[in-house]
């Protein structure tokens, strides 16, 4: 998932919609290529166009329906597919798609949680490997 972010920051549009969506705003990051992901800093949720992540799940050689599975069982995305404008309320708007809705609090917590269970597993490796 951090890779996938990561390859499409420039695909990211991250706005604050605290008025709603129907008003126009200034973006706080507008993307530089095709818009794909959006991040809404007041509600916490981003929405991933599911035909890019698909297909960038498939040129990684990892099976789209499993991987999608897991990350809605983890909670990291919802149960269903979204429609929305990714460009809602801006200059950027490209119509109605689908889209996964991720939900970034959690996906930080499964992030660190995973992080310290590697470090714990790694630690228990230099200890049997001194003894």
């Amino acid at each position: 998932m951090n890779d996938f972010l990561s390859e499409h920051h420039r695909s990211t549009l991250v706005v604050n919609d605290k008025h709603g969506s129907m008003m126009m705003q200034v973006p706080m990051l507008e993307p530089r290529d095709k818009l794909l992901i959006r991040k809404e800093t007041d509600t916490h949720l981003t929405y991933i166009y599911d035909v890019a992540f698909n297909r960038w799940l498939i040129k990684s050689k990892l099976n789209v329906a499993s991987t999608v599975k897991t990350l809605r069982r983890l909670g990291i995305f919802d149960d269903q597919l979204k429609t929305k404008d990714l460009g809602l309320g801006t200059y950027h708007t490209t119509g109605r798609t689908r889209n996964y809705l991720l939900y970034p609090d959690k996906f930080d917590e499964w992030t660190k949680d995973h992080a310290n269970v590697l470090a714990f597993v790694d630690t228990r490796k230099k200890q049997d490997q001194v003894q």
